[in-house]
C-alpha cells in the first residue's frame, strides 16, 4: 500500500498582526471648554407695595341745620364733594321728591326745603350721604324751641307776602275805576 504524504511547506507561517494605519494629519479635535451653565436672573426684590388708600366715607364739614328760607324751611349740611348719593329721612323714614319736599345736592351742600311748614314737620331729619369709601350720617333734631323760631319766621314772612298781595289788590283796584 502507498501512502502519499503531502510534506509540510517549509518557512510557511501565520502572518503576524498587523496595526490597522493611522491616517496622517488626522488629530482629535482639540479640548472646548463647556460655556458656564445658564443660570436664571438674580431675583429682583419689588418695592415695598404702595397701598392706594382705602376711600373712606365722605367727611362731613358742617353739621345740619335748619333755618327759614322765605316761605319755606332750609335744613343743610356741608361735606366732601366726594358723595356718590344723598338720602333723606324724617323719623327714619325715606323721603321722597314731592311739593312738600324738594332735594338739592351741588358739589358737597346738600339741603332739604319743606314748602308749606305745618306741625307735623316737626321731627328728627337725617341727611346720609354715600361715597366709594361709605356712608356717613348728619341728623337734626327739628323740634321744640327750633321748629318754633323757624316757624315764626315763615309764618312772618307768609303774612308779609299775603299784605303785599293785598296792597297790589288795592292798588290795582284804584287803577281799574
Amino acid at each position: 500500500s502507498f501512502c502519499i504524504r503531502s510534506p509540510e511547506p517549509s518557512g510557511i507561517k501565520s502572518p503576524r498582526a498587523l496595526k490597522s494605519p493611522e491616517p496622517e494629519g488626522l488629530k482629535s479635535p482639540t479640548r472646548v471648554k463647556s460655556p458656564p451653565p445658564i443660570m436664571s436672573p438674580k431675583r429682583v426684590v419689588s418695592p415695598p407695595t404702595v397701598k392706594s388708600p382705602v376711600p373712606k366715607p365722605p367727611k362731613v364739614l358742617s353739621q345740619l341745620t335748619a333755618e327759614a328760607c322765605e316761605g319755606s324751611v332750609r335744613i343743610s349740611c356741608v361735606c366732601e364733594s366726594s358723595v356718590r348719593e344723598v338720602t333723606w329721612y324724617m323719623n327714619g323714614k325715606r323721603l321722597s321728591q314731592s311739593n312738600h319736599f324738594e332735594m338739592h345736592y351741588l358739589e358737597g351742600s346738600c339741603s332739604l326745603l319743606i314748602h308749606d311748614l305745618t306741625e307735623s314737620d316737626k321731627g328728627e331729619y337725617t341727611c346720609e350721604m354715600t361715597s366709594e369709601g361709605g356712608i356717613s350720617k348728619s341728623s337734626f333734631s327739628f323740634t321744640g324751641q327750633a321748629f318754633q323760631s323757624v316757624q315764626s319766621k315763615v309764618t312772618a314772612y307768609c303774612e308779609k307776602q299775603v299784605a303785599h298781595k293785598g296792597e297790589n289788590f288795592l292798588i290795582d283796584d284804584l287803577y281799574l275805576k
